[in-house]
């Protein structure tokens, strides 16, 4: 017999990090979008319209600049502005109805929409402060940037799912994040890269002269079709990183809702 001691063990990687993989977020994502894919759109395409519309009305497109018709900046802050709301509880809605697929339901307009409204003031200030963040980051830095957007990649889904104010969300998806910020960093390039690839494909498409009322309906499509997959993206990732962390199932996840 050998009088060698056995090799040491390898030390385990926190469950964060083994648990969490960025394969299995893609793959849950898509399966829930599949499901639903004419409710989640839809949902997407009626709180975009008020922001389609002023940017109809006063010329604020990227379509339009595109094609040699760029508008006054201060129009561009405005329409933003005045459809931010719009666009948040659309988010809320998609979010909420992205965990109720993922705890075995199903995602019912109605019922989000109830949430989205009670979680209105909370989510716009997840948002905008996001926001200021992660622009302050860019212009100190684009990796300061880079960092904040990852440290607080889920604080939007936790302000719905978690019922939490605006800062203790930001300060909760910094707490998950910690220790896999580098896989959230590359989940990030992954869903950025192809938006925004397509996203310049239809502004060169308005370069070349092609008809800008066909390639405006096809911009505003593909950006309906791009923000419910995100919004379910976001909410598919705090649900695995809060099952990496803290062991939590879907059966758990409903418990939010009841």
């Amino acid at each position: 017999m050998s009088n060698f001691p056995p090799p040491p063990a390898r030390p385990k990687p926190p469950a964060g990090e083994s648990a969490f993989q960025i394969g299995h977020v893609l793959s849950e994502t898509f399966s829930i979008y599949g499901r639903r894919f004419g409710a989640f759109v839809l949902v997407a395409a009626l709180f975009a319209l008020p922001a389609f519309v002023l940017r109809f009305i006063f010329g604020v497109d990227p379509i339009a600049a595109a094609q040699g018709h760029p508008a006054d900046p201060k129009l561009g802050v405005i329409v933003a502005a005045l459809a931010i709301p719009f666009q948040v509880v659309g988010q809320v809605m998609i979010t909420d109805g992205a965990f109720a697929e993922l705890s075995g339901g199903r995602f019912v307009p109605g019922n989000s929409l109830r949430v989205a409204l009670s979680r209105f003031l909370p989510a716009l200030g997840v948002w905008f402060m996001s926001f200021v963040i992660g622009m302050v980051g860019v212009m100190l830095l684009v990796v300061p940037g880079a960092i904040a957007f990852c440290m607080f990649f889920v604080a939007f889904p936790a302000c719905v799912a978690e019922r939490l104010g605006s800062w203790p969300s930001m300060q909760r998806s910094r707490t998950l994040t910690k220790g896999v910020r580098w896989k959230l960093f590359a989940l990030l390039l992954l869903i950025f890269i192809p938006g925004a690839l397509l996203g310049f494909g239809f502004v060169y498409a308005a370069k070349l002269g092609l008809p800008p009322i066909g390639v405006q309906i096809a911009y505003y499509g593909f950006t309906f079709v791009w923000a419910a997959f995100n919004a379910i993206f976001f909410a598919v990732a705090f649900r695995q990183l809060r099952a990496a962390k803290e062991g939590f199932d879907t059966e758990r996840l409903t418990q939010v809702f009841e």
